[in-house]
C-alpha cells in the first residue's frame, strides 16, 4: 500500500510539473530525496512531506531560476512591508476609490485642488510668445496632454493589459508615494494621494502633478511651484528599466525641468526605488 501511495504521488508530480519544468534539475533532485526518505519512514510520512512549508515552496519553484525564485521572494517581502506601513484598510479603500469614481467626484473626495488646466494651456501658449515673467518660464514645460509612454512601453505597466486608471505605488527607503492616474480620457491627469515618510515635517499634501517628460523611457512629473518659487520644488522619475523610481526635493525651487533631465541621466538608481502598479490586495506582481 505504502509503495503504491508514492508512486501515484510521483506520477501525479510528473503529469502537473516535470513536462514544462524538466530542466529544474536542482529542485527534482531535492524533491526525490524528500520522496526516497519517505519509503523508508512508511505512508504517514508521505502524507507529512506535503504538510512541510519548505517542501511546498520547492515544489512552486520547481522550473524557476534562481534570479526568479530571489525576485519572487524580495516581491513577496516588499509587499507586506508596504500594506504594514500604509495599512491593508487603507490600500484597498484607495485602490476602490479610483476605480469607481471618475475624476471629478475622485478630486472632490480626496480634497484636491483643481489645477485648471484649460488655463495652463493658454498659459503653455502664451509662454512661446513671452518668456520674460516667472511664472511662463515654468510653464513652458508643462505637457498637457501627455500619453504615458512608460507605461505604454513596458512590460511590467502594460501587462496583463494597460489599465486605464492606475493606483501607482513609488517608494524610496524613507518615502512612500501614492500616485492616482487617470488616462481613460484627455486630458490625462496624476495625482498624489498620499504621502508616506520617516523624516518630520516633510509630508506632502494631496495634490495634482503636472508632466514636465513623456518619454518612452520615462516620465518626469512634478508639483506646482510653491509661492514665489521659480521652479517645483518636488520632482519624481517613472522609469521603464527595472520598474524604477527617482524623487527629488528642492526646496529653493531653483532647479529648472531642463538641468533635472540631465541630473537624471547620472541618477544611479537604488535598488530598492521601485514603482508598482497597484491591486485591491496588495502589489501587482
Amino acid at each position: 500500500m505504502k509503495r503504491l501511495i508514492v508512486i501515484s504521488l510521483i506520477v501525479t508530480f510528473f503529469n502537473a510539473q516535470f513536462v514544462t519544468n524538466a530542466y529544474a534539475l536542482g529542485g527534482i533532485g531535492q524533491i526525490f530525496r524528500s520522496i526516497a526518505r519517505a519509503f523508508k519512514s512508511g505512508g504517514d510520512d508521505v502524507m507529512k512531506f506535503f504538510r512541510k512549508s519548505d517542501d511546498v515552496n520547492t515544489v512552486r519553484n520547481v522550473g524557476k531560476s534562481s534570479e526568479e525564485i530571489t525576485a519572487s521572494k524580495t516581491f513577496l517581502r516588499e509587499d507586506t512591508q508596504l500594506l504594514t506601513i500604509v495599512g491593508e484598510e487603507k490600500h484597498s479603500a484607495d485602490f476602490l476609490l479610483l476605480k469607481k469614481k471618475d475624476r471629478s467626484s475622485y478630486v472632490n473626495a480626496k480634497r484636491i485642488e483643481d489645477l485648471q488646466l484649460d488655463n495652463i494651456a493658454e498659459w503653455v501658449l502664451d509662454s512661446k510668445s513671452d518668456s520674460g515673467t516667472t511664472k511662463n518660464n515654468f510653464y513652458k514645460y508643462i505637457i498637457i496632454n501627455w500619453l504615458g509612454k512608460v507605461y505604454r512601453n513596458s512590460d511590467y505597466y502594460s501587462k496583463p493589459e494597460l489599465e486605464e486608471k492606475i493606483l501607482l505605488i513609488c517608494k524610496t527607503e524613507k518615502e512612500v508615494f501614492y500616485f492616482s492616474l487617470f488616462m481613460e480620457q484627455e486630458p490625462k491627469r496624476a495625482f498624489l494621494i498620499n504621502h508616506i515618510s520617516n523624516e518630520n515635517g516633510n509630508i506632502l499634501p494631496n495634490q495634482e502633478l503636472v508632466v514636465l517628460e513623456d518619454a518612452k523611457k520615462e516620465k518626469l512629473m512634478s508639483t506646482m511651484p510653491e509661492k514665489t518659487n521659480k521652479f517645483p520644488s518636488h520632482y519624481f522619475f517613472i522609469l521603464k528599466d527595472n520598474q524604477g523610481f527617482i524623487y527629488n526635493r528642492n526646496y529653493k525651487g531653483t532647479t529648472s525641468p531642463n538641468l533635472m533631465k540631465f541630473k537624471g541621466i547620472f541618477y544611479i538608481v537604488p535598488e530598492k526605488n521601485r514603482c508598482f502598479k497597484g491591486t485591491e490586495e496588495g502589489l501587482h506582481r
